[in-house]
């Protein structure tokens, strides 16, 4: 049986999203939309200043020309952030034999689905057991006049249960 996680319109409406993304990372410069301003959180972008001088290729928060409260942060420079870059990257690999060990383990982790499973099982045997207990409220009111509000009652809840 096949089953459908999400509805396909929501499917097809993130694949445009993850299109648009894709889209946006293609530039030309590598630090483009993945700088973020701590002060408004808008995404910086590189600007060209003085073509001639070593502070060429700048960053600047999006946020500083948009809307009433124009952001205040400055501007930063490539070199900045090239060499936060590599600062942060050697901190990675310094950490690198226990950043694969937890990734290892959360792999693991991921992997067992033992508890899931349980679950599921537990859940549908619970289904059943309602399942047969409306099949024999159904039973006994074919067979034995009742009181048919206090049938529909009870049918409705475990309906609703299951």
């Amino acid at each position: 049986m096949k089953r459908n996680i999400i509805k396909r319109e929501v499917f097809d409406l993130a694949h445009v999203e993850l299109d648009k993304l894709e889209k946006k990372r293609q530039t030309s410069n590598i630090f483009t939309g993945r700088l973020y301003c701590g002060a408004c959180g808008a995404s910086f972008g590189s600007r060209v200043w003085h073509s001639i001088s070593k502070y060429r290729t700048i960053y600047q928060c999006n946020g500083k020309y948009k809307g009433e409260h124009k952001c205040q942060t400055t501007y930063v420079t490539e070199e900045a952030i090239k060499a936060w870059f590599l600062s942060a990257i050697n901190q990675l690999l310094s950490n690198r034999d226990e950043i694969i060990a937890n990734t290892e383990l959360l792999i693991d982790m991921a992997k067992d689905t033992t508890p899931l499973e349980s679950r599921i099982n537990d859940l549908e045997h619970h289904l059943e057991t309602i399942r047969q207990d409306i099949e024999d409220l159904v039973d006994r009111n074919a067979r034995k006049a009742q009181n048919q509000n206090l049938y529909q009652e009870q049918y409705d809840t475990l309906v609703t249960a299951y």
